[in-house]
């Protein structure tokens, strides 16, 4: 098993991976993420499944959307079907993501199999699929619209800390972060990086739990509550300058 997650931003894309490779009897850590491109397009991609099945994909992928080659975003879906019909044995379980940005176009589809379908703003691979993952990314979807390339990426960060925290038998490594802006630009969020950005989001996210605890205690006085806000406030901003000030 492995987890990776996509999002649509509101000019771009990005897609977030663990790194664990689980075999009959040993792991091992390898990215899961790749990139390609052609001459009107460009397109991230992470995968779920057989590592060596993925080698073929990639394979694939560079034949089909060659640096030479001119696609229209109309034909982008049926170019990845064709690819991947190409790439992964019949029964075999397999599982892409794919950040797409093409002609001031952006998509992200999700596949299974060969199959290729809209992934809409959000979408998990993998680990994604059991009940924990699916709460997550319904937290995500009630937040903004359509988040920046740093916002995703920080939240695929987060998502994949909890697959790690939860089932780490599965779930490790990583996260690897990919980041596709609408001009085409690609930005890279290695292990030392995200390992900075996961302290970070435990940090906040214990002084949230903390400072909830502390407001509803019945005894707490009223300058306790302000100094407690402010306390928290900024640490909140803090953290959100952060983001904000980040690049991929």
């Amino acid at each position: 098993m492995t987890m990776a997650v996509g999002f649509l931003c509101i000019k771009g894309v990005v897609i977030a991976a663990d790194r664990q490779m689980t075999g009959s009897s040993y792991t091992f850590q390898e990215c899961k993420l790749g990139s390609f491109k052609w001459l009107n397009g460009r397109a991230i991609w992470g995968y779920s499944g057989n590592y060596d099945t993925a080698k073929v994909v990639g394979q694939q992928l560079e034949s089909r959307f060659g640096l030479n080659a001119t696609i229209q975003p109309s034909d982008i879906q049926e170019n990845l079907k064709q690819a991947l019909l190409s790439s992964i044995p019949k029964k075999e379980s397999f599982q892409n993501l794919f950040g797409v940005v093409a002609e001031g176009q952006i998509k992200l589809f999700v596949c299974s199999g060969s199959m290729v379908t809209d992934a809409g703003r959000c979408e998990i691979i993998g680990w994604g699929d059991s009940a924990l993952g699916r709460y997550l990314r319904g937290l995500f979807l009630k937040g903004l619209m359509l988040p920046t390339t740093m916002q995703a990426a920080v939240a695929g960060i987060y998502l994949i800390l909890q697959g790690k925290n939860y089932d780490g038998q599965y779930v490790g490594g990583g996260p690897d972060v990919l980041t596709l802006s609408l001009d085409g630009t690609m930005g890279v969020i290695d292990r030392a990086k995200s390992g900075e950005w996961e302290k970070e989001l435990e940090t906040i996210e214990g002084w949230t739990v903390q400072t909830f605890n502390f407001l509803t205690e019945p005894r707490i006085t009223p300058e306790w509550i302000s100094r407690r806000f402010e306390e928290f406030n900024s640490k909140a901003e803090s953290f959100c300058s952060k983001v904000r000030g980040a690049t991929g």
